[in-house]
């Protein structure tokens, strides 16, 4: 038998109550609280429902997305670019919804990368050149697994050619 004494009882119930107040401060439509539901919701991605619900709270950030800062938005981009690539693990494979999701997936990491000034100043000479800008590591990767996956790269087959 598990025994709570009464002060870690009082404790917990305090916590609960300033947590729903500052749910409540924030504004439950607010970014930063649709960004905590979906990081929420992106913890048990593994879940076909819970990937849709978070793939769902971070793109209801996006009309906001220009009052975030740099890194908030890049996060909340990577992410989507993120879950748009791994949603797809939810299908038998190559389908018309596949392809849309690698398709916003591409997208999201692009615009991620465009975030940095260098990388959005040096597109107009190649993407070689650009990409030499990058220092965000994450928008990079998803970015280009979303677009290697619409060209019909393997990304096991691509990971034994490397050099």
């Amino acid at each position: 038998m598990f025994r709570v004494s009464c002060s870690s009882t009082l404790c917990l119930a305090i916590v609960l109550v300033v947590l729903a107040e500052f749910g409540t401060a924030l504004g439950a439509d607010s970014p930063a609280a649709l960004i905590a539901q979906a990081d929420l919701a992106c913890m048990t991605r593994y879940l076909q429902e819970s990937m849709i619900e978070a793939i769902a709270l971070y793109e209801a950030v996006l009309p906001s997305l220009d009052t975030l800062s740099l890194s908030s938005q890049a996060y909340v981009l990577n992410r989507l670019s993120q879950l748009c690539y791994e949603a797809t693990m939810f299908s038998d494979g190559n389908t018309p919804e596949d392809k849309e999701l690698f398709t916003k997936g591409k997208a999201f990491g692009l615009q991620s990368l465009r975030l940095n000034p260098h990388f959005a100043a040096h597109g107009s000479k190649g993407l070689k050149e650009a990409l030499s800008y990058v220092t965000d590591v994450a928008a990079m990767h998803w970015a280009v697994d979303n677009w290697g996956m619409l060209c019909g790269m393997d990304p096991v087959q691509g990971l034994l050619q490397q050099g």
